[in-house]
């Protein structure tokens, strides 16, 4: 078995990729189409759907292909698992459905360079070649991989199958919600009554998270209701969420999915939403796409349109590479927001009004004073009477009362500039006089929110109403864990496949893509996995 310390794990054959696919996606995917962006021999994302209705076969192969419009850099392999009936090696299932996806990748640049079926994931499973119907192979034991081998050592578990994946975010039993969301009303209440205001209750809530996160990879005891309630509590404030996603990085990666995990199970609505988004967060990273989908459902359950879950969702359905963002993470990891001291922010001091100013003098007119002309003896300020028949500009307004921020919200960036000037009339001086208004800048500490247990996101502050997702539900992403360079010994050329009509792509967003793995591509390389 190739060590697990190795820079690369080669994929020899399409056997070896089906019998991976298990540690790639967390489940062993059934009547499933998968696909592989292989990206200069390396498996860069990892695409998994249900097998559709025949009917629809068309309608999904060009929502797949439309976001990779134009990126002729990526290579595609299909693998059908399962679909039903088929006489191979005469005749495989979901030809037409293999047919459409080459011709809408063909139609966005992209090649499919080779298209397999497998009955299942299982060890001795036969696969057939949909280019060429005498190639075919046996799978390889799926536990006797380099894949499974390197997601053992590192704690992941692989479930039979999605739906078994989806009940370990199953809810905890009503009784229990129930119980926690009582004592956390009283949580929430006992706070409100000592007007925990100030950055050290963030402080203290962040160290919370921490500690957790780095007991509950060792911890076997479930969380005390007490212990839910209080990291419920300590979430709900946007700041220690928001730094919490540092938490899927480094050596408790591990430790924080299972916590957010348990959390997602046993924490009542709407908080429930804070530690599925940054379950979602953790698996996208990770490279187990489907597992970010399941948790940002859960997520959107507890509180429709809870704006991290619809950001890390608008990732997912735009392709973005988990490398991407990973790189939040590792920017939130740096990011200074929490004092190592305590400290009371400054509180900005709404200005009060003041007396409106007198009326400015007027301009004298601008050709009196030629510029090339040597400027003239100074005289005495113009009487009223010499004032020429033009309005005196208006009395600047004075400086308007600070607005009230929501308790709890963050302030909305807004295009103004940092100060502004009242406005003149255009025979207005090219200086404003002193006493021209200007709006004080947004002290720097202006975003924090004025109390912890009134965060955006929470039972008090309802968030945005949810975003409209695609039609086609995916499990997608890239697995930067086990990346692969993958490679077939021959390239199976597209205009192999069964034929169908070329038409070009649909222009609906199309799924995202998932984990990343190991996969043969058509350099005639090997194909590796780290």
């Amino acid at each position: 078995m190739t060590s697990l310390t190795a820079p690369t794990n080669r994929l020899h054959t399409p056997g070896d990729l089906v019998a991976a696919l298990p540690y790639l996606l967390g489940f062993h995917p059934v009547d499933s189409l998968v696909l592989l962006l292989l990206e200069n021999g390396t498996i860069a994302q990892t695409l998994r759907v249900d097998l559709p209705p025949e009917r629809n076969d068309r309608r999904v192969a060009e929502e797949l292909a439309a976001p990779l419009e134009g990126q002729s850099h990526f290579r595609v392999v299909a693998l059908v698992i399962g679909g039903g009936r088929g006489d191979p090696p005469e005749e495989l299932p979901r030809e037409h459905l293999v047919a459409h996806l080459v011709a809408a990748h063909a139609c966005a640049g992209v090649a499919v360079t080779r298209a397999v079926w497998c009955p299942a994931t299982a060890k001795g499973a036969r696969w057939f070649d949909y280019h060429d119907l005498g190639e075919t192979g046996a799978v390889p034991d799926p536990m006797a991989t380099a894949v499974a081998a390197k997601a053992v050592a590192r704690g992941y578990v692989t479930h039979r199958d999605r739906e078994a994946l989806a009940a370990t975010l199953a809810p905890d039993s009503e009784e229990s919600l129930s119980r926690r969301s009582a004592l956390l009303d009283h949580v929430v209440a006992e706070a409100e009554a000592h007007d925990y205001d100030d950055p050290g209750v963030m402080v203290r809530h962040r160290e919370l998270v921490r500690r957790e996160v780095a007991r509950a990879q060792e911890r076997t005891c479930p969380l005390t209701d007490r212990e839910i309630v209080d990291l419920a509590y300590a979430l709900s404030d946007p700041w220690v969420r928001d730094a919490s996603l540092a938490e899927a990085i480094g050596g408790h990666a591990l430790g924080a999915e299972r916590l957010w995990t348990e959390l997602t199970r046993a924490t009542p609505h709407p908080e429930m939403a804070e530690p599925a988004a940054l379950l979602a967060f953790t698996a996208y990273i990770r490279g187990d796409g489907a597992l970010a989908r399941m948790a940002l459902d859960r997520a959107q359950e507890a509180l429709p349109g809870h704006r991290l879950s619809v950001l890390l969702r608008m990732a997912l359905d735009n392709g973005m590479p988990p490398s991407t963002v990973r790189n939040l993470a590792e920017r939130t990891a740096d990011a200074p927001w929490f004092p190592t001291t305590p400290t009371r922010p400054p509180t900005p001091t709404p200005t009060p009004p003041s007396t409106p100013p007198a009326p400015a003098a007027p301009t004298p007119p601008a050709t009196s004073t030629p510029p090339s002309v040597p400027p003239p003896p100074a005289a005495p300020p113009p009487s009223s009477a010499s004032t020429p028949l033009t309005a005196p500009p208006p009395p600047a307004a004075p400086p308007p009362p600070a607005a009230a921020m929501p308790t709890g919200a963050s302030p909305t960036p807004t295009t103004a500039p940092a100060t502004t000037t009242a406005s003149t009339t255009t025979s207005a001086p090219a200086t404003a006089p002193d006493h021209t208004p200007t709006t004080t800048p947004t002290p720097a500490t202006a975003h924090i929110p004025t109390s912890a247990h009134h965060p955006p996101d929470n039972r008090h502050h309802p968030a945005a109403p949810p975003a409209v997702t695609n039609s086609t539900s995916t499990d997608s992403g890239a697995n930067t864990d086990t990346t692969t360079e993958a490679a077939t010994a021959t390239e199976k050329g597209a205009t192999k496949a069964p034929s169908a009509p070329t038409t070009n792509p649909s222009v609906n967003p199309a799924p995202t893509p998932a984990n990343p793995a190991s996969t043969p591509n058509a350099a005639g390389e090997e194909p590796q996995a780290t």
